[in-house]
C-alpha cells in the first residue's frame, strides 16, 4: 500500500513527541494507520537533525482510534514549508 495514500484524518491538536532522548512539543496535522505529520512548534524547531532520521519517535494521542493511545515509530522526513518544520513519523509498532 502507497503510504500518501493511506486514510489519513486532518488533526488539530498539540502533541508533546520524545525522539530518541529529546521531547518537543509539536502540533499534529494528519494521522493515519501508517504515520503522522507533525508540524514542530518554533521554539523547538532548532532540537532535531537529518541525525535524527530513524530515530524513535513515541507520543500520547487521544481520539484517533481510542482514548490515550500511545504510539512509536521513526522519524521518517523532516521538511519545511511556509517556514514552519515539519516531521512525518512512520508507525511500526501501535502500543495502545
Amino acid at each position: 500500500m502507497e503510504r500518501r495514500n493511506s486514510g489519513r484524518v486532518e488533526v488539530d491538536a498539540p502533541v508533546e513527541v520524545s525522539v530518541g532522548d529529546v521531547t518537543i512539543k509539536t502540533h499534529m496535522c494528519n494521522i493515519s494507520e501508517e504515520g503522522a505529520l507533525l508540524r514542530i512548534e518554533k521554539e523547538d524547531a532548532d532540537s532535531l537533525s537529518n541525525d535524527d532520521l530513524a530515530e524513535i519517535v513515541r507520543f500520547v494521542y487521544s481520539g484517533f482510534t481510542s482514548p490515550d493511545d500511545s504510539y512509536s515509530g521513526e522519524v521518517a522526513r523532516f521538511f519545511r514549508s511556509g517556514g514552519d518544520r515539519y516531521l512525518a513519523v512512520r508507525f511500526f509498532k501501535r502500543d495502545g
